[in-house]
């Protein structure tokens, strides 16, 4: 298993993933006790696409997001802007690393919320 250096776990990678992405794909996000996942969900698991550098990130949200959807997405996806992102790098147990990511919400990139979150 990679052992990461502790100097690059957790440098600002949120700025990878700054602005706005698509969003591909919405799970539920599980819980997990002991190492065995629950029937309880803490939240949604997000996949974004960002077309600029090409990478997808899954990012996990307590609750539910607040873009409207139905259970069948647009292929092209829609347009959002995550809330408060935090990005952190881990090891795979496949022996490569990838990243984790955790935001407060998922807004529609044209709304209100989004907007206002530019302005702070």
């Amino acid at each position: 298993m990679i052992q990461l250096d502790p100097s690059v776990k957790n440098l600002p990678y949120e700025r990878l993933f700054e602005g706005e992405g698509y969003l591909k794909d919405i799970q539920p996000w599980y819980e997990y006790k002991d190492g065995e996942k629950t029937e309880k969900t803490k939240g949604q698991r997000c996949r974004l696409f960002y077309p600029e550098i090409e990478k997808s990130i899954w990012v996990k949200v307590v609750g539910k997001i607040s873009v409207p959807h139905t259970d069948k997405l647009p292929s092209v996806g829609i347009l959002v802007k995550p809330l408060e992102l935090h990005v952190s790098l881990y090891a795979t147990n496949r022996g490569g690393v990838d990243f984790s990511a955790t935001a407060t919400d998922i807004v529609q990139a044209n709304s209100t919320e989004a907007d206002e979150d530019l302005l702070l």
